[in-house]
């Protein structure tokens, strides 16, 4: 087969391909805001995410809304489980 008609192969793929699905976690801001507003509610006020968690806290939640959008930027796997670690009193619980 020549490069020409595999080019032409992939532009009709990609114009036959389903849409791309949009972001589900889109304001990220506000969901992070809700999340600390909820942690003082149940743990006491001297709860706070940190900001160096805020790549964390957001592939959590790309996994938890299931974003496909976003689960492919990150290369996360939808399909796959979600393990927490830490040490007791980390907040694994709560999430």
């Amino acid at each position: 087969m020549k490069p020409s008609e595999t080019k032409n192969m992939l532009e009709v793929a990609s114009l036959n391909a389903a849409p791309k699905q949009e972001p589900q976690v889109q304001e990220f801001d506000d969901l992070a805001s809700y999340l600390e507003q909820k942690g003082k509610e149940l743990l006491g006020d001297h709860f706070r995410l940190f900001h160096e968690d805020y790549d964390i806290l957001f592939r959590i939640l790309v996994y938890l809304f299931k974003d496909q959008y976003h689960a492919d930027l990150l290369n996360i796997d939808l399909k796959k489980g979600l393990l927490l670690t830490g040490p007791i009193g980390c907040g694994k619980h709560p999430l």
